[in-house]
């Protein structure tokens, strides 16, 4: 029983690999760092973050209050729904609701809006013991265009998305730091993003402890990088100033802390908060979140296998490969002995080297001496052959066995 409980306890300690759900301080859809490839596994994922700022980053890095106090908060709730198609590849599809608000001495703007559609994609591209790389690819779509004459606070950049990531993760016993680099092409002449992270997770039993470091920077100008007051004028007539959104060349970095918790084996729990360090052109805020993950696995196993079932089967797979090497070098058979080896090799009907016509092999050997078969052919089949010798009788062939002659003891 003991035996028993320990081995729960340790797979479930496992089991919060498969429960990251990676939130970023900008509305993008997350993405798990932690992904378990499992066949036919699905994972319904659901975050809610909320985001609050009265000050912006300005384009020297310092930090200024937003005018008259004004203030700008946000709430997303992002569902995403992925399934592991194969061992290494897995698809999701997800979509983004934002409830933001501005407010001013003059108004206060609310907007709710199902904002954004995404898809994508993962893939591992090199699975070790330690160590894993997995390539991730995300199309955004948003749900309408933006408006540039539009009163109402904006819940999102109402543009195209399109973002490559290259991510790295390590296994070192109860330590697993990742990183990750990519990038985030953005239509409505919004600037190009580089975008990277680095993070990590102490686990203890069924809990989990860490931190992330993110952050993203253009790379390729703003269309109106010459004119920003273009999009400046719009920020400050419906966002109470805050360039949360639409801003010109962003550049952000954030910090987050976060607790995992594995509730049971098929919720998981996760809860984070994080601020922006620093940045230019862009908010100054702080965020809060909560998230959770509910998986179904119609594959082989239960759903605790993760990637402590993986470590597994790469250490089996190396034994075997240490093994056949082993062999190769060691003990060979010897079969330069002088015996006739065709002896030793199993009978396959449609082999030439044992079934001849039966025209011609009636042809090619003489008649058997009576009360005795012709040596090298048996004359009759037995057992489980008999059938196969029907099927090749059908087609004018016979199996053609081979035995070995005794010798006589000569009378002394």
């Amino acid at each position: 029983m003991k035996k028993t409980s320990n081995t729960l306890r340790s797979k479930v300690k496992y089991v919060v690999l498969a429960m990251t759900l990676f939130s970023t301080a900008q509305s993008w859809a997350f993405f798990d760092p932690y992904q378990v490839y499992r066949p036919q596994r699905f994972d319904l994922a659901v975050d809610t973050q909320f985001y609050k700022t009265t000050a912006n980053f300005d384009s020297g890095g310092e930090k200024v209050d937003l005018p008259f106090e004004n203030s700008f908060q946000i709430i997303d709730v992002n569902p995403q729904l992925r399934w592991a198609m194969f061992r290494d590849f897995g698809v999701r599809i997800g979509g983004n609701v934002g409830s933001a608000e501005s407010v001013d001495p003059i108004n206060t703007r609310n907007n709710s809006t199902f904002n954004r559609i995404d898809v994508g994609a993962d893939y591992q591209l090199l699975n070790y013991e330690t160590f894993q790389t997995i390539v991730d690819f995300e199309y955004s779509l948003p749900v309408e265009k933006f408006d540039t004459a539009t009163d109402s606070s904006l819940s999102g950049n109402g543009a195209t998305e399109i973002k490559p990531t290259l991510l790295m993760r390590m296994d070192l016993g109860s330590f697993y730091p990742y990183a990750y680099v990519g990038g985030n092409f953005r239509s409505e002449g919004l600037s190009t993003l580089l975008t990277y992270g680095l993070g990590g997770e102490f686990r203890f039993s069924e809990l989990g402890l860490g931190a992330v470091v993110e952050g993203f920077s253009s790379v390729k100008d703003d269309q109106y990088t010459n004119s920003a007051t273009r999009r400046d004028a719009i920020t400050t007539r419906v966002n109470g100033g805050s360039k949360k959104f639409y801003s010109i060349n962003p550049n952000s970095l954030a910090a987050e802390v976060f607790l995992n918790f594995a509730m049971t084996e098929w919720i998981k729990f996760k809860a984070y908060g994080g601020t922006d360090v620093t940045g230019s052109n862009t908010s100054q805020g702080f965020f809060v979140g909560a998230a959770l993950n509910f998986t179904l696995d119609y594959g082989n196993g239960n759903n605790q296998d993760s990637i402590e079932e993986q470590r597994e089967v790469r250490r089996s797979q190396r034994a075997k490969k240490v093994k056949t090497k082993s062999s190769n070098n060691g003990f060979q058979e010897s079969t330069e002995d002088g015996v006739d080896q065709n002896y030793f090799k199993s009978v396959d009907p449609n082999n030439g080297d044992y079934v001849q016509p039966v025209e011609q092999q009636q042809q090619q050997q003489p008649a058997p001496s009576a009360g005795r078969p012709q040596n090298g052919t048996s004359s009759s089949v037995t057992g489980s052959d008999s059938g196969t010798q029907s099927d090749l009788d059908q087609l004018g062939y016979q199996i053609k066995l081979k035995k070995l002659k005794k010798k006589k003891k000569k009378n002394q």
